[in-house]
């Protein structure tokens, strides 16, 4: 449901699907990393970081949270 909000809807409903499945799920790094970009496209670079930062203490070879926790170090 976060992917299509993130598509469809406004953003703010797609970080609000993301959290609530991290409460039934919270050592999923795909849940983390999705909610990092929702947070990204609201310009919260901070929020950002910190869910790409959890995403890859569970899952430490996912490339694209590396990729995208440099771009928001480098951007915020």
């Amino acid at each position: 449901l976060g992917r299509v909000a993130v598509e469809q809807g406004p953003i703010e409903e797609a970080i609000a699907c993301f959290r609530h499945a991290l409460t039934a799920h919270p050592n999923v790094a795909e849940i983390w990393f999705n909610l990092g970009n929702a947070q990204s496209a609201t310009g919260d670079a901070a929020a950002a970081a910190e869910s790409y930062v959890r995403a890859l203490a569970l899952k430490p070879d996912m490339g694209p949270a590396h990729f995208n926790l440099g771009n928001v170090l480098r951007e915020g």
